[in-house]
């Protein structure tokens, strides 16, 4: 599957998203004893956050979408 997200590809323009789901779901973050914020440690956090952020938007979209269709309706 990855092959298909890589340069040359058929989705490669793609790839940032596949990253994100691949680090997000398959790749395994290990504990140590010190707190260290490595590269994958935040690239993590930003799939996280990605994913909090999605529904508000939708949400936000949708109800200015509604509330447009509404003022159409009042002319």
């Amino acid at each position: 599957m990855e092959p298909a997200f890589l340069p040359g590809g058929k989705y490669a323009k793609l790839y940032p998203l596949f990253e994100s789901v691949f680090t997000l779901f398959y790749t395994q973050v290990q504990q140590r004893t010190t707190h260290v914020r490595d590269a994958l440690r935040l690239k993590t956090y930003d799939d996280y956050r990605l994913v909090s952020i999605v529904p508000q938007r939708y949400s936000t979209v949708c109800i200015t979408w509604g509330t447009n269709q509404f003022k159409r309706l009042l002319v």
